[in-house]
């Protein structure tokens, strides 16, 4: 039942095994940019893009089988300009795992990281938000958060554990994926290597 996979160089030979939602796309430099950049080079704002293991991940079912499963990937996040009427990048990347057939909501770009269209939906994210909004209660900058079915963090901050009973958040099979998306504010979303296992 378990799913794993080890991706350290994207190309055409490998999209396979990952679908490609909204933005995303392979480079020439063999990584994936999440978001689209401009004729210059700069990013867009308003954006979204995804990126989803083909297989769906078993989480558990009636028997009291729970999975674990554990997942690294390296990102680069940069903004190539900068301006006073821009503060700072925006939005941010997450780790998500959600519905096996999830589509990119509407309106979703900005805060809602291309995976909520309004302050809920039926998702377990780790984000990686750069830009603050508080009317969700991010706290001031940039941070770490964990979304458990709304945009509005759980917990944020630095954290190494965080414990949350998937059966009773997610369906017992998942999509696992990572988003990105940019609002008012931009910057450049792009996935070097993505490695997962589950058990």
């Amino acid at each position: 039942m378990g799913v794993s996979f080890n991706l350290h160089k994207f190309a055409p030979t490998n999209s396979k095994e990952i679908k490609f939602q909204g933005d995303a796309t392979i480079t020439d430099h063999n990584v994936i940019r999440l978001t689209n950049l401009d004729s210059d080079g700069n990013p867009l704002g308003n954006r979204v893009g995804r990126v989803l293991f083909s297989d769906p991940v078993h989480l558990y079912d009636h028997s009291g089988f729970r999975a674990g499963f554990e997942t690294t990937f390296v990102f680069r996040i940069s903004k190539p300009y900068s301006s006073e009427f821009a503060p700072g990048p925006g939005d941010g990347l997450a780790f998500f795992l959600a519905n096996a057939d999830t589509e990119i909501p509407p309106e979703s770009s900005g805060k809602f990281l291309g995976l909520f269209d309004d302050a809920s939906a039926k998702v377990v994210a780790v984000e990686f938000d750069t830009f603050s909004n508080v009317e969700i209660g991010d706290p001031s900058g940039p941070h770490i958060g964990i979304n458990i079915n709304s945009i509005r963090s759980s917990a944020t901050g630095f954290w190494n554990y965080y414990d949350v009973d998937l059966s009773t958040k997610l369906p017992q099979k998942v999509a696992v994926g990572l988003s990105a998306s940019t609002g008012q504010y931009s910057q450049n979303t792009e996935i070097l290597s993505w490695t997962f296992k589950s058990n």
